[in-house]
């Protein structure tokens, strides 16, 4: 019985890099490059036909860039994991798109080896904390009292009785989305990669306070 592949696509507005991803890709067994996008707009078109399980989304691009995308994406297809490939490693850069529904965050300086053990980490789980989320949350929580924001504090509290997003979402008054956007943010702060960790954090370190 043959592997099952990770499909991917690979949206960058460089062809020359969009190339060289799509070689270094190709040579894993288990992956296959099921398409290639220039920018936002044609990435939408494209999965309109296609469905990859990852996608390589970089930022700055004509026509419709990364941070007009991601929240489409997001809202039509919550399931897709997508990684941020960008030459912008400034920390305010990677937040921003963590909180808009990044699954993880590296720099084009990023070693094959590193994106792909991402890749298969990705496959079965929802985040992956790379070195350059790692040190954007990291300057973000030295640059605050604690780390946490109240309403962190406050869903952080929540996951401990609540059973599902929609449950919190309605307790904490958000949207689910976003609540699903600061759990995935929570797990880089706690330096956990799954909701079961993230709760046993919660009862360790937010019951009293």
């Amino acid at each position: 019985m043959s592997q099952k592949k990770i499909k991917i696509i690979i949206t960058d507005d460089h062809k020359l890099f969009r190339t060289g991803v799509r070689n270094c890709l190709e040579k894993r067994a288990d992956i296959e490059i099921i398409g290639e996008a220039e920018n936002g707009l044609q990435l939408l078109k494209l999965l309109e036909f296609v469905k990859p399980d990852i996608i390589f989304l970089n930022i700055q691009m004509p026509v419709m860039n990364g941070v007009d995308t991601l929240p489409i994406i997001r809202e039509k297809y919550p399931d897709l994991k997508v990684i941020i490939l960008s030459m912008h490693n400034d920390p305010e850069v990677v937040r921003k798109m963590i909180e808009l529904g990044a699954n993880t965050y590296f720099t084009k300086e990023a070693g094959s080896d590193k994106i792909y053990e991402a890749i298969l980490a990705l496959s079965k789980q929802w985040f992956f904390i790379s070195d350059t989320v790692r040190k954007s949350m990291e300057k973000k929580e030295n640059s605050s009292k604690d780390g946490f924001s109240d309403k962190e504090i406050e869903i952080l509290k929540e996951i401990q009785h609540s059973s599902s997003v929609e449950e919190i979402a309605k307790h904490v008054e958000l949207s689910p989305l976003t609540v699903e956007l600061i759990l995935n943010k929570l797990k880089i702060k706690a330096g956990v990669e799954n909701h079961t960790d993230l709760i046993d954090f919660a009862i360790k370190n937010i019951t009293d306070r």
